[in-house]
């Protein structure tokens, strides 16, 4: 019978310890109010419903993950490399990223509107191997059988 109490038991302490770490009870002007020890949602978890598909997927099969958009995170820097339909210097800047979950050869390279994220540009200008997070997409209309892994920035974190 011990046997049987005992993962009971600890099951039971796992369950109110847990309960009790999640909500902090604040007393204010004499109101009780529960405030959240959670921490705010990752740049992925704020995006995560409208991804389709991975970093990996992505680069490894390049026509059939089109117009899907995925998660990445890793080193980047600024490069020039513009090539295929991804030429437009003067209304794109380009980012190399090399991403945490893979190495060099893995490497992306992701096209910004200059004057939309004229932040992140002066940003990596300004320094170098710096961490950001990445929501792109491969555009039907740029996309050429063959290319690397070159694709659009939606949305980013720096």
């Amino acid at each position: 019978m011990f046997k049987c109490i005992t993962p009971l038991f600890l099951f039971v302490i796992l369950i109110i310890s847990a309960c009790s770490n999640e909500n902090e009870i604040k007393e204010i002007n004499n109101e009780t109010k529960v405030a959240s020890t959670e921490t705010s949602p990752s740049f992925y978890d704020e995006y995560e419903e409208v991804l389709q598909t991975t970093w990996k997927d992505a680069s490894y099969d390049m026509g059939n993950n089109l117009q899907k958009p995925f998660y990445i995170k890793g080193i980047a820097n600024l490069s020039t490399y513009y090539n295929y339909k991804f030429t437009n210097e003067q209304k794109l800047f380009c980012v190399e990223l090399t991403p945490e979950d893979g190495n060099y050869s893995d490497r992306w390279y992701f096209y910004f509107d200059r004057d939309e994220y004229k932040d992140v540009y002066d940003d990596l200008l300004n320094k170098k191997d710096k961490t950001i997070e990445v929501i792109a997409y491969i555009p039907k209309n740029s996309y050429s059988q063959g290319q690397g892994n070159m694709a659009v920035g939606m949305t980013v974190r720096h």
